[in-house]
């Protein structure tokens, strides 16, 4: 029970979250972040997946469950604005409650304001030390840039999707909306970590219904798509952009991707494939934490993917300075002594690179370019501050789906010419499977594409010269096409294959009899 002075204390703070005081400084959460000149709306909606049901047709009393069961995702969304002076402005207490709500302008009672304003105030507590209370009640008031509700500008803008961390992300959404991005953060669904696989999955899935959303009804820019998370929240990113093509560049700040504990959750839904990350991919990490990583060699291994590290070299650094309870602790609390500037400015580090790794990616941005693959000198932070460490991508080699589409726009020479020169690099795509190839020929085979079945033989063959399955299908596809001599050289080679062969004899018999039924026909 708090005391009597505590809750009328309580009191005055609560109320001052929905009167702005007239001496806040609207941007002082925000240090010296360099805020775009967009103006920035806020909402919450939420949006419903058909496909999906949340639970069976009828209860466990056998009865018929008649509410409606498709399932529900609920979105925050921050965007591009019409310049609207009536809309009311976003504080971070607002923030603080809207995981609570299912739209922006939606009461919460009291004791559930009380509930979650004590919670920030020991997790701050928890995390940097002693807070003062009067300090916080003014931070918690203070406006910041998003207006509630505010019109959409006109316009197509590059979109960023990710997993809600309702306060945590708070500044770096607000940062990323003012300078024309549509950021649409999905509310994580209630499954227990006993069930994060299936978690994962669902959520991957409320993703792309998210970015669907984004570009149906947001005027996203379909060609511009990006995610990003924070901390756990940045997990799914990485499945999602695994596993969807529409993702263009991928970043995280301060996810534990790479420390131990995560890869038994990814490996059992069996949506985690290094090979199948095409995209760029920032990674930001602090220098102490970094040795946690004890993973990061999956990193290094995610070959196809422009890889970007951000390493912030301030000792000490929390987790939570890479969100917005580390950012305000030091711009508007004031409470991390004699680092705090080098702390605000780790987080202000990160953010600027964000901006600049989407702007190159999404946005085409020449001069972002030349900010992530050139370090630069930032006047306001010491060069001691951060380091960044690329890795190129290399090319990966088709797979059976890619090299189709290669043969029907390159030719099918042309599409063993990419394939051979990218194997050295790539052992992943399953062209090497010897049975894949196979079956590739004899489509074209059966489709009397015979020029690209006899082509498809002989890479197989080239490639697994000791299977003796693979130089029959040759012959079958020579003896088709009527080349009488090549037929004839490899039927010879068949034949001695299959006396070098490990085969049960009953079935070296039956290969030769084929091969022989194959020759009759020429």
């Amino acid at each position: 029970m708090l005391k009597a002075n505590a809750m009328k204390r309580f009191a005055l703070f609560l109320s001052l979250l929905f009167l702005q005081q007239l001496n806040a400084q609207p941007n002082q959460a925000f240090g010296l972040l360099p805020l775009g000149n967009t103006p920035v709306g806020f909402k919450i909606v939420t949006v419903t997946d058909d496909t999906r049901l949340t639970g069976p047709g009828k209860n466990i009393l056998g009865e018929k469950v008649t509410t409606n069961r498709a399932r529900k995702i609920t979105l925050h969304i921050w965007y591009p604005a019409e310049l609207d002076a009536k809309a009311s402005t976003m504080s971070l207490g607002d923030y603080a409650l809207s995981y609570q709500q299912e739209e922006v302008n939606q009461p919460v009672d009291a004791a559930a304001r009380t509930r979650r304003f004590n919670t920030l105030r020991d997790q701050l507590k928890n995390f940097f030390g002693s807070v003062d209370e009067k300090d916080l009640e003014k931070c918690l008031a203070a406006p910041l840039l998003a207006r509630k509700n505010a019109s959409p500008a006109n316009g197509k803008f590059p979109v960023l999707v990710g997993m809600l961390r309702s306060f945590s992300t708070t500044l770096t959404n607000e940062f990323m909306a003012s300078y024309g991005y549509i950021v649409v953060m999905v509310k994580p669904s209630p499954l227990p970590a006993s069930v994060m696989s299936v978690r994962y999955i669902d959520e991957v899935q409320d993703l792309r219904r998210a970015t669907l959303y984004a570009i149906q009804s947001l005027n996203a820019d379909p060609e511009a798509i990006g995610s990003f998370g924070f901390s756990g929240a940045g997990f799914t990113q990485v499945l999602f952009s695994m596993n969807d093509y529409r993702p263009k560049a991928l970043a995280d700040l301060e996810s534990g991707l790479y420390m131990e504990g995560l890869w038994q959750s990814w490996s059992t839904c069996n949506y985690y494939d290094v090979n199948r990350l095409r995209i760029p991919f920032l990674h930001i990490f602090s220098r102490d934490l970094a040795k946690q990583e004890k993973y990061i060699s999956e990193f290094k291994n995610t070959r196809f993917s422009r890889r970007y590290y951000l390493m912030l070299n301030q000792p000490a650094l929390h987790h939570w300075d890479f969100a917005t309870e580390g950012m305000i602790s030091c711009t508007m609390l004031r409470m991390r002594g004699p680092q705090q500037q080098n702390i605000q400015s780790s987080f202000e580090l990160a953010n600027i690179y964000l901006l600049n790794f989407f702007n190159q990616e999404l946005k085409n941005d020449k001069t972002a370019f030349n900010f992530m693959e050139h370090r630069p000198k930032l006047s306001n932070y010491h060069d001691s501050l951060w380091a960044m460490n690329i890795l190129p991508a290399s090319k990966p080699a088709p797979t059976a789906d890619e090299f189709a589409n290669l043969v029907t726009e390159k030719g099918v020479e042309e599409a063993i010419r990419i394939l051979e020169s990218r194997l050295p690099e790539d052992s992943s795509t399953n062209l090497l499977d010897g049975s894949m190839m196979n079956r590739i020929g004899y489509n074209y085979l059966v489709g009397q594409q015979k020029k690209e079945a006899i082509a498809v033989f002989k890479l197989n063959v080239k490639l697994h010269p000791e299977e003796p399955n693979w130089q029959d299908s040759l012959l079958e596809g020579l003896v088709a096409d009527g080349r009488k001599e090549e037929a004839r050289v490899v039927y010879k080679a068949l034949n001695e294959n299959i006396e070098k062969s490990s085969l049960p004899t009953d079935r070296k018999e039956d290969m030769k009899k084929h091969a022989n039924t194959l020759m009759e026909k020429l």
